[in-house]
C-alpha cells in the first residue's frame, strides 16, 4: 500500500493531468484522519459539540496542503498537516475570543482591574459559544448556517469567502444565513445571561446586541 507521501505524488500529478482523484484523495484523507482527529478533539475538549465544524475545516486545510506539500522539503506528509492543521485551529480560537470581546465591548468601568476584566470577558466568549451551540435546534441546515456566523463575525471572512468555504452556490444565500443566526443569537443570549444586561455588566453587551442586529 502506498504511504502518504506516494498518494501525495500521485494527487499531485493527476491534477496536473486533469485526472480524476476522488479516490486518490479519500485513500490519503483516511490516512490522515487520525491525525485532525486528534487536533480537533484537543481543541473541543470543553465544547464537544464543535468538533464537526473543526473537522470540516480540517479537511479544507487538508485540501490545501495537498497544493502547498513540497516532497523536497523532507518533511512527512501527516507531519506537515498536522502543523497546518493546528495552526488553523490556533488561530481560529484565538480569534473567536478576541472577535467576541470586541464585539460585546471594552470593559465600561476604566477603573476596574485589568486582569479580572479579561477573565470576565473570556468567559462571555465562552458563553456566546454556548449559546452558539444551542441556535436553530430544528433547521437541518443549522451547522452550515452556525458555521457561516462564526466565519463572518467571529473570524473576520468574507461572504465570498465563505460562499466558496461551504460550497453555496449564491452569496446572497449565505447572507441570509448569517442573519438568521444573527437574528438568533440576538434573542437568545439576553434570555439566557441576563446578569450581562445590568447597568453593572462589563463587557457592556447592550451595544453588542445592537451590533449583532445591526451586521450584515
Amino acid at each position: 500500500m502506498p504511504n502518504a507521501e506516494q498518494l501525495v505524488h500521485d494527487i499531485q500529478r493527476a491534477m496536473a493531468g486533469g485526472d480524476p482523484v476522488r479516490d486518490l484523495k479519500e485513500r490519503l484523507w483516511n490516512s490522515c484522519l487520525d491525525v485532525v482527529n486528534r487536533l480537533a478533539s484537543r481543541y473541543t475538549r470543553s465544547a464537544s459539540s464543535s468538533r464537526e465544524d473543526f473537522m470540516g475545516e480540517g479537511y479544507l486545510k487538508f485540501e490545501q496542503a495537498l497544493q502547498t506539500f513540497d516532497p523536497e522539503a523532507g518533511v512527512p506528509f501527516r507531519g506537515y498537516l498536522s502543523t497546518c492543521v493546528d495552526r488553523h485551529f490556533n488561530d481560529r480560537v484565538r480569534k473567536r475570543r478576541e472577535q467576541t470581546v470586541r464585539d460585546l465591548g471594552e470593559p465600561a468601568d476604566e477603573s476596574a482591574n485589568p486582569g479580572e476584566s479579561r477573565l470576565l470577558c473570556d468567559e462571555v466568549a465562552d458563553q456566546v459559544e454556548a449559546v452558539l451551540l444551542g441556535l436553530l435546534p430544528d433547521d437541518r441546515r443549522r451547522q452550515r448556517k452556525i458555521m457561516a456566523f462564526r466565519l463572518r463575525h467571529l473570524e473576520g471572512w468574507t461572504v465570498e469567502e465563505i460562499r466558496r468555504f461551504l460550497r453555496v452556490d449564491r452569496p446572497n444565500t449565505v447572507s441570509q444565513w448569517i442573519h438568521r443566526v444573527r437574528k438568533a443569537f440576538a434573542e437568545a443570549f439576553p434570555r439566557r445571561y441576563p446578569e450581562y444586561f445590568s447597568d453593572n455588566a462589563t463587557c457592556g453587551p447592550e451595544s453588542s446586541t445592537r451590533r449583532h442586529s445591526s451586521r450584515d
